[in-house]
This record gives C-alpha cells, structure tokens and sequence, in this order.
C-alpha cells in the first residue's frame, strides 16, 4: 500500500516551509499564507504543493512543488483526469478536485490501486507541474 504524501517518482522539487499551527497533514495540496503553510484553498489562495509524508516536524514540512505523489483528491475522482486545487465553495479545500485546466493529472483513480499497489481511500497518485 501506498502512503498519503508518498512521492512516488525521485527527482521531484521539495522545499521546507513553516507550519506552526500545523494545519496541514501528508499528501495535502497546500498553500502559504501569511508564511505559514495552510490547506490550499483555490477561492482564497494559490497551490505552493503537496505535503511529502514522513518529512515533518512540529513546525516545519516538507512540500513537493512538482513531481508524482499520493496526494488527497476529491471523492470519485477518476483516472486521467486534469486536476487543480480545490476550495470551500465545494467542500475540498486541500484536495485536488477535477478542472479542465488544472496542473496536475491523476494516474489512478480516488482509492484505487497504481502499478499494483493500493491507494488509500480519498487519495490518488497525481502528477503535478
């Protein structure tokens, strides 16, 4: 089984990014605010990445900025579907939901399995630019 926030191809951007309020869990699309990483939220900010499981500290995260990671997504989200942050209007504030012209691109569906090895239920693996 694959882990919420595990990035799945090597080579990806990371970056380290305050949160203090610890808002924020593995393989959430987050955002800074006010310097401070939050769950992105797309009526109120724009994406910054992915929370990187595993690479935490009480104040402080790791953030994928573009590769392939188990990251949260809307409930029924399919495969091959272009995605991009979601927001409070539709309930999916730090997940990724379906746009037509969103950054990232699922390779499974929402709960399913990639390359044989399960996703957990509310997550997908996602390609993000």
């Amino acid at each position: 089984m694959k882990e919420a926030g595990e990035v799945i191809f090597g080579g990806a951007t990371t970056v380290p990014v305050p949160d203090t309020d610890d808002n924020t869990s593995a393989g959430d699309a987050a955002a800074l605010a006010s310097g401070d990483l939050e769950p992105a939220d797309g009526d109120n900010n724009e994406r910054l990445g992915v929370v990187v499981e595993g690479m935490q500290s009480e104040d402080q995260k790791t953030v994928m900025l573009d590769g392939v990671i188990v990251a949260s997504v809307a409930s029924g989200t399919g495969a091959g579907v272009r995605v991009d942050i979601g927001n409070t209007t539709n309930s999916t504030v730090g997940k990724f939901e379906a746009s037509s012209s969103g950054p990232g691109v699922t390779l499974c569906e929402e709960g399913g399995t990639y390359k044989g090895a399960s996703i957990p239920t509310g997550y997908a693996v996602v390609a993000i630019a």
